[in-house]
């Protein structure tokens, strides 16, 4: 059934596609969740690897569980949201760091 509905996707009917996200949404939200560890950055996760699953659908190989190939976008988001915070966090305390005073060392 979904190879079916992933061919009517990409033959334009792309109403099919909320199916994969009311059948994978709860997977995706717990891997997203326990990468991530934080309910609104897991749900963000979430949303951005649907976008990514639907805009890159033609790239799916048949040979795989959509859930398979889903869930390695649902990682690799993850992963990617969560250097992207820590390199913001660490830029903002060099910032912070670099905007505090002086201060002297005991000699």
């Amino acid at each position: 059934m979904e190879l079916l509905y992933i061919k009517q996707i990409m033959s334009g009917d792309v109403s099919r596609f909320a199916y994969f996200v009311d059948a994978y949404k709860d997977m995706a939200f717990t891997i997203a969740f326990r990468i991530v560890n934080n309910r609104e950055d897991a749900e963000e996760v979430v949303q951005d690897a649907f976008v990514k699953a639907y805009t890159s659908l033609h790239t799916f190989r048949q040979d795989a569980k959509f859930s398979t190939w889903l869930c390695k976008i649902v990682v690799n988001t993850a992963i990617s949201k969560t250097r992207k915070k820590k390199l913001w966090l660490d830029e903002g305390t060099i910032e912070h760091l670099a905007e505090q005073p002086d201060v002297q060392r005991p000699v």
